[in-house]
């Protein structure tokens, strides 16, 4: 037996707060993800051949015939699987990072951060000098994978 999920109902926004607070949200986000689109779509790529992951989904949308609510739903998924994977590995390399038992580790990090980065801003060149770093972040995904399970 099958039981129809309260937001399925007509009404239902009217009736639970929560439900129209999601429709809002989600109308707004869809909005944004329209306008991404609408923008890369007038902004052909670069003849330097430098085009936008954007660009080229939206380019790719008129060869096989995909829709513009399919690739906002595709966009809208990575969004959320980018947003939900990178918490999750930051989560746990700090929670592990900051356990007693872990805190030479934790030193060791922070150590090589100072002296790749000291006082400036981060800029994404210093990944490059941040080897341990790497391998504390490669210990946590093999630790605790994302996504946790796959159905």
């Amino acid at each position: 037996q099958s039981v129809v999920p309260y937001w399925y109902l007509p009404g239902a926004s009217a009736i639970f707060s929560d439900q129209k607070s999601h429709e809002q949200d989600l109308m707004l986000l869809n909005a944004v993800l329209d306008e991404l689109l609408r923008s890369a779509s007038k902004n052909p790529p670069r003849e330097d051949g430098h085009t936008s992951f954007l660009q080229y989904m939206v380019a790719s949308m008129n060869d096989d015939g995909v829709t513009v609510k399919q690739l906002r739903d595709d966009l809208m998924t990575l969004l959320i699987a980018g947003h939900e994977t990178t918490a999750a590995l930051l989560t746990w390399t700090l929670h592990n990072l900051m356990k007693p038992k872990h805190k030479d580790f934790l030193d060791q990090v922070l150590s090589e951060i100072d002296e790749a980065v000291g006082d400036r801003e981060f800029a994404f060149d210093d990944i490059e000098k941040l080897p341990f770093l790497k391998m504390v972040l490669l210990e946590t995904l093999r630790l605790y994978p994302e996504p946790p399970l796959l159905l």
